[in-house]
């Protein structure tokens, strides 16, 4: 009929209900999903790819010097972590609470064989960040590296470097004909990587040119008069004006020795830090400033001073049953020898020489057990770089380093500047200039016991760590930014 409603759903509703919601995304849903793809963050999987190169430094040769790294990556980077544990949140706080910003622990290492021809001396590192690669920022410098503010070698090569720590006391004089630090003086490091070798040398202890030849692959060492001497390292045979010892593959202190073939660079630095710590800084002094110290030694057992009280007790008791005896000048020791009268008086049989022959612990060779006091070269840190391990599977993991000691008039002969078993005696303490111990500071453990004492293996004795002098650890004490996207460039 004329002017009735026609039904609700046709064609024509349809299709024009179609257009409107056609129009909506179009005009309204499509423009917002190309926004949400101009402004949303590139994936992961795809970053650095549509970035251009980081720039270098415009400076003079700058450009130049960072093509000719040789390398891809001249300076490598430990990852960025994903997880939440792995990241410091303590370096902001709002109102006591922890914020959404986070920095973390950066290993860096370097290597860039270019720098030295670019005379490069010394590198430190800065570390940049950015959310978005437009805006940086600096997030840390060489105030947080550690453990130097600088790289201390330019590439893998040089700075992959074995290091040992001496003792602080050198072997105690013990026998005829060892060699004292007040004459001329020679100090081979001698780096050992087989087990074998290292066996032989051990069972030692005098070597010579075709020995240090035959076991060590790498050798070095300084020489000339220590203890601030005033002499010329020069005056030695084989010593150069820098107080180290003149070495090639083939010869050792100027003299050519068959079979040698040494390879690597050995320095000895003296430590400069106080006996009291464990450790070590080194110095840049040439060995004839080295500055010597101290020790104390006693040659004696604990059977020889439980010997020597059990005879002291049975000497008073013996004197004190004498009746009607004077009192010796000095008391009891004037009898014992302690006396300035009893020095002075007659030396023969009777109670005017004293009870000295009760006490004296005295050996097979005619000498006089008892504390001594000698002098011994500070402690210093051998270094070793360029030694390789060796071929094969009978070689240790970490190589072993032998301290030897020579002189002028042993030329040619080596002996062990350091003892490895003391036996039952204490081993030797460094002193102060009044003669008492300097005592270590040792840290306590509640799991310690005082009646197990520690033991040491010879070969770990020797051993040596590995110091990657070209790398540095960056832990500071701002924070990166917040957490989510980050970039960080060294």
């Amino acid at each position: 009929r004329r002017g009735s409603c026609g039904p609700p759903l046709n064609g024509a509703c349809c299709c024009h209900c179609f257009y409107v919601c056609q129009f909506l995304i179009f005009m309204v849903i499509f423009p917002l999903w190309t926004k949400w793809l101009v402004t949303n963050p590139m994936p992961t999987q795809y970053w650095h790819e549509a970035f251009p190169s980081w720039p270098a430094i415009s400076a003079l040769g700058g450009q130049e010097l960072a093509m000719e790294s040789g390398v891809a990556h001249p300076i490598q980077m430990s990852p960025i972590p994903t997880e939440p544990d792995a990241c410091n949140f303590s370096c902001s706080s709002w109102r006591g609470y922890r914020t959404n910003e986070m920095n973390f622990r950066v290993s860096l290492a370097l290597n860039h064989s270019g720098l030295d021809k670019g005379f490069v001396h010394t590198v430190y590192p800065v570390l940049l960040a950015s959310a978005d690669f437009s805006d940086w920022w600096v997030v840390a410098d060489r105030r947080h590296a550690w453990p130097s503010p600088f790289w201390r070698a330019q590439t893998s090569t040089s700075g992959h470097t074995y290091v040992h720590d001496t003792d602080s006391c050198t072997r105690p004089p013990e026998k005829e004909g060892q060699i004292k630090l007040d004459s001329d003086l020679y100090v081979l490091a001698c780096l050992v990587w087989r087990p074998s070798a290292f066996a032989e040398l051990e069972g030692l202890d005098e070597l010579d040119d075709s020995d240090v030849a035959s076991f060590c692959q790498s050798a070095g060492g300084v020489c000339g008069w220590t203890c601030d001497s005033v002499l010329s390292p020069e005056l030695l045979e084989g010593c150069t004006a820098q107080s180290s010892i003149e070495m090639t593959r083939t010869s050792l202190a100027g003299r050519e020795v068959p079979g040698a073939d040494f390879v690597g660079e050995v320095q000895l630095k003296q430590c400069v830090s106080n006996v009291k710590s464990e450790h070590c800084e080194t110095s840049m002094e040439s060995f004839r400033q080295w500055t010597c110290h101290n020790c104390l030694w006693d040659d004696r057992t604990e059977d020889d001073m439980r010997r020597l009280q059990s005879r002291s007790i049975n000497a008073t008791r013996r004197l004190q049953g004498i009746g009607g005896l004077p009192a010796p000048p000095g008391g009891l020791g004037g009898l014992f020898g302690g006396g300035e009268e009893s020095s002075s008086s007659s030396t023969g049989g009777g109670l005017g020489g004293g009870l000295g022959g009760l006490f004296d612990e005295t050996q097979t060779d005619g000498k006089t057990k008892g504390p001594m006091i000698y002098t011994s070269l500070p402690r210093f840190r051998v270094s070793v770089s360029g030694s390789t391990a060796p071929a094969g599977t009978d070689v240790f993991s970490q190589p072993r380093v032998f301290l030897l000691q020579s002189s002028r008039s042993k030329r040619g002969m080596w002996q062990k500047l350091y003892k490895d078993n003391y036996g039952k005696r204490q081993p030797p303490e460094p002193v102060d200039e009044s003669g008492k111990p300097i005592v270590k500071k040792v840290e306590t453990n509640d799991y310690y016991d005082e009646e197990i004492p520690p033991l040491q293996d010879p070969a770990s004795k020797h051993g040596m760590k590995l110091a990657q002098q070209n790398r540095l650890e960056i832990d500071p004490g701002w924070c990166y930014g917040r957490q989510g996207p980050l970039y960080l460039v060294a």
